[in-house]
């Protein structure tokens, strides 16, 4: 039947709704089985198309004509589904195209839905039953008893419809015929693309009932959720820690397998995750991007940002459990904690001396050489550790980064501040062991000693 002749021939709109539904196909894709009732629309070309049960032709005829006419292109999307999809023809029904139909017509639009099968599960909507028995497939199984039949030969993994397997297969052979036309990027499946669109329009469709938070993905809303619930559904099975995200626990699962998958190709030093990389690629560009808004240092790292905001406000969170000794940096506790356990693991080969870290020891080691690698530029002074050079520019600067949250004061090393804010706290750290005295600074302790000794 001629789409054309069926919306102009001025026949009433409700009569050929059915009709409707079924054209726009190919004449090979209709079989007899499926559309048999159609034959009867069938007609020679050389005489005229006259339906018996058409009305004479009136204008309210056409006005309902028109209406129906561009009703129906609003409403249906029609996609022929090739060989990444199920190779029939299926009317998938959008938003923008049901937001067009509302307030045109809304018995035509009542009438269209009740031809329609919807999905009890995700609501997509289909013209044929069998089509929506073969979907619910990819909901369970159990729907139509029907176990599935569409194996992987590469991975013996299991799909339920011949397209689900073929689109699979593009995971082997590295094809992904859909492709991005504004970056370029391409996918395995239609529907990834549909996504990844999003990006670029910046749309957020999924909404967050909790905090309003909004997402491009579905299963970025569901990954969210979860810290609202603070369930954490994945589970290592080596160590039992868990997680909320799959993504985390399979970079967690690097630190028991040792993997450094993310290679720097400048220096090739490895990293378990990306993001570790990416952070250590801004110290080969020099680049510091995270700055403090109030002394404007710049850090590489929004970690290292994070530590050194604590030395503004003078919190220490980070508490050593055996003598109760507070530290703003978790890396400070863990060097501290060495001076109770006394596991000390590396040692000097020219003195004996031990160290807690490598790092340590690799300092220390500039001792015995004599070396002094980090030079001042503009006196010519030099350091053998690059923070003691760092303190120094602070005397030809005239900088003084650490202030005092309390009275405004500013110091030019962070242990002047912490000096000075003993003074406001009243706090006497530095006890002696002779008679009990205590002070608020070490040197005014090592003065007092002394005074013992004679």
């Amino acid at each position: 039947m001629d789409l054309g002749l069926a919306l102009n021939s001025g026949c009433n709109v409700t009569d050929t709704q059915d009709d409707l539904l079924r054209v726009i196909v190919k004449e090979e894709d209709i079989t007899e089985e499926d559309y048999g009732h159609m034959t009867a629309f069938q007609h020679d070309e050389e005489k005229p198309f006259v339906e018996p049960h058409c009305k004479t032709e009136t204008e309210t005829d056409v006005a309902e004509s028109k209406i129906f006419t561009e009703t129906l292109q609003a409403r249906a999307e029609v996609k022929v589904k090739k060989d990444e999809e199920e190779e029939e023809l299926d009317y998938v029904l959008g938003d923008a195209a049901q937001q067009k139909i509302h307030g045109q017509n809304d018995e035509l639009n009542l009438q269209l839905n009740g031809r329609l099968h919807h999905c009890t599960v995700c609501s997509k909507s289909f013209t044929a039953l069998r089509k929506l028995k073969k979907h619910q497939q990819t909901h369970s199984v159990s729907v139509n008893e029907k176990p599935k039949t569409h194996q992987c030969s590469q991975c013996k993994k299991i799909f339920t419809t011949s397209s689900s397997l073929r689109r699979h297969m593009r995971t082997h052979t590295g094809v992904r015929p859909h492709k991005c036309d504004q970056c370029g990027k391409a996918f395995y499946v239609f529907e990834h693309l549909k996504t990844h669109m999003l990006i670029h329009t910046g749309e957020r469709p999924h909404k967050c009932d909790q905090c309003g938070k909004r997402f491009s993905q579905i299963q970025h809303l569901k990954g969210h959720v979860l810290i609202h619930t603070g369930e954490k559904p994945h589970k290592c099975v080596q160590c039992g820690r868990a997680f909320s995200h799959t993504s985390s626990l399979k970079s967690h699962m690097l630190t028991h397998t040792g993997e450094k998958p993310h290679k720097c190709q400048q220096c090739g030093k490895g990293f378990s995750q990306l993001q570790h990389l990416k952070d250590h690629m801004l110290t080969h560009t020099g680049e510091k991007p995270h700055v403090c808004d109030l002394c404007g240092k710049g850090f590489s790292q929004i970690q290292h940002l994070k530590g050194h905001m604590l030395t503004h406000t003078g919190e220490k969170p980070h508490k050593c459990f055996q003598c109760g000794r507070a530290f703003s940096q978790t890396s400070s506790l863990k060097s501290h904690m060495f001076t109770h356990t006394r596991e000390k693991l590396h040692k000097c080969d020219q003195c004996g001396k031990v160290f807690s870290t490598i790092s340590y020891l690799k300092i220390h080691m500039l001792i015995h050489t004599g070396e002094n690698p980090h030079k001042c530029a503009q006196c010519g002074k030099a350091f053998s550790r690059i923070s003691t050079l760092k303190k120094h520019m602070l005397t030809h600067t005239g900088e003084k980064p650490h202030k005092c949250v309390q009275c405004g004061k500013g110091f030019s090393q962070i242990s002047n501040l912490n000096k000075h804010m003993l003074r406001h706290t009243g706090e006497n750290p530095h006890k002696c062991a002779q008679c009990g005295k205590v002070f608020s600074q070490k040197s005014n302790l090592n003065t007092h000693l002394r005074t013992h000794t004679g």
